[in-house]
């Protein structure tokens, strides 16, 4: 098992690099959780006007699995997988 990060100051690294997967490519984050918002920033740029979107993901903590609505958050896992559609105008 390695050892936590550790920043300059000698406490542990907050912002530590996570690679998550949206839409099949990879992605570096440093958040702890996302939101729905962020998910959809991620998978597309720039984002579509007036669409809407569906996300699920897999590959949680503990090999979790769901659908995100607009508005909520998730906590992010090394690996987890996220899907974004379009699926329609608002």
């Amino acid at each position: 098992m390695s050892a936590p990060h550790e920043n300059e100051h000698g406490g542990h690294d907050k912002n530590k690099e996570v690679i998550v997967v949206v839409n099949a490519r990879k992605k570096t984050v440093t958040a702890k959780e996302l939101s729905f918002e962020q998910i959809v920033a991620l998978a597309f740029d720039p984002v579509p006007p007036n669409s809407l979107f569906t996300v699920t993901y897999r590959r949680g903590q503990s090999n979790q699995e769901g659908t995100l609505q607009p508005g909520q958050t998730v906590h992010i896992h090394e690996g987890m997988i996220f899907n974004v559609t379009e699926t329609g105008q608002s």
